[in-house]
């Protein structure tokens, strides 16, 4: 039998003392003339979560891959890859994947990268590690954290990203296993007309690191300036119906769409799209706030923990990064995979 690879464990961990409601973010924007409410409503948001200044970035990735290696049954000698997907990397060098894999005492691990697709990030990084896995022998075992810290980049003066942008890390396990499921297929569609979608740094490093004169929002996400997004449903849709179609399956097929919890009025849309009922995703912005790159796999956690996904189930992740890449992975749920831990 051909190997494949299992999600077998999944951790996440989020500053849950750090709630920002939206009486507050309301109370702020009013005093400047901004009306947030129906951004919000859209968005499908009531707040989001903030860790404190002097909270350790790395504290959060380790929680967060403990909790997905008790999930997995697995310690971390099991570790043969560890890869961190983020767009808000504490460090350049060296890499977060190894600083993390440090802290782990993770001795046996064989290679560690950082990696970076924004926001698809996640799935992406999951696809390629398994895709890695399947063709190298001493590679059985990947440990991916998706990192994403809101905090780090919002501003004021972008009442989206700054009501909305959470700090939030997810973890899983994956695992080369004999059995046929798991990961089934992954595709993408790349257009590059939006690059003014999400810049950060806002004027690129170059202006910030040969410049006398720089300040702290230099380092911060731009300002969009009008950009339109609504075609995220629709491309959403071609992609979908795309995989279904390479693998012979239809839209009633697929248990839960687990997609990226930026916009809950786009989730809704494309599930419309494909002439779909709302049992068919799981929501969980308005729960968390937005995560990046770790919203699918924070989807997928609550999907699981409320027992909307059991054995034999077909999945779709489906995540979309700035500028865009936009990536949805199948994957059939197996007899011992997609585990959960809660507290440590």
């Amino acid at each position: 039998m051909n190997k494949n690879v299992e999600i077998v464990g999944i951790g996440i961990e989020y500053p849950s003392y750090g709630m920002v409601d939206y009486s507050g973010l309301e109370k702020y924007y009013n005093e400047k003339n901004i009306r947030i409410k129906s951004l919000m409503k859209i968005l499908g948001k009531e707040g989001r979560y903030t860790r404190k200044n002097d909270d350790d970035y790395f504290q959060f990735l380790e929680i967060s891959s403990k909790k997905a290696l008790k999930a997995a049954n697995l310690s971390v000698s099991d570790l043969d890859m560890v890869i961190v997907a983020t767009d808000t990397p504490e460090y350049l060098s060296p890499t977060n994947a190894l600083r993390i894999t440090n802290i782990l005492k993770a001795k046996n691990v064989k290679i560690a990268f950082d990696m970076n697709a924004n926001c698809a990030s996640g799935i992406v990084a999951i696809d390629q590690a398994s895709s890695y896995m399947k063709v190298n022998r001493s590679i059985n075992t990947a440990l991916i954290i998706c990192a994403f810290m809101g905090s780090n980049i919002f501003t004021p003066e972008n009442p989206v990203s700054y009501c909305t942008f959470s700090d939030g890390v997810s973890s899983v396990i994956l695992e080369k296993k004999d059995n046929l499921s798991g990961i089934i297929d992954t595709n993408y569609m790349t257009d590059c007309s939006y690059m003014n979608m999400d810049v950060l740094p806002a004027k690129g490093f170059s202006n910030i690191l040969r410049s006398k004169d720089n300040k702290n929002e230099d380092m911060k996400l731009g300002t969009d300036q009008g950009l339109d997004i609504s075609f995220i449903p629709e491309i959403w849709k071609v992609q979908l119906n795309e995989l279904l179609a390479n693998n012979n399956l239809n839209a009633e097929n697929i248990s839960q769409y687990l997609f990226s919890q930026f916009s809950l009025y786009h989730i809704k849309s494309t599930i419309q799209k494909m002439n779909l009922s709302d049992k068919h995703y799981t929501y969980v912005g308005e729960k968390y706030g937005y995560t990046g790159e770790c919203s699918p796999i924070f989807a997928l956690y609550d999907a699981r923990k409320k027992g909307k996904i059991k054995r034999d189930d077909l999945i779709i992740l489906c995540g979309i990064g700035a500028g865009y890449t936009s990536a949805a992975m199948l994957y059939k749920v197996g007899k011992e995979d997609l585990n959960i831990y809660e507290n440590l």
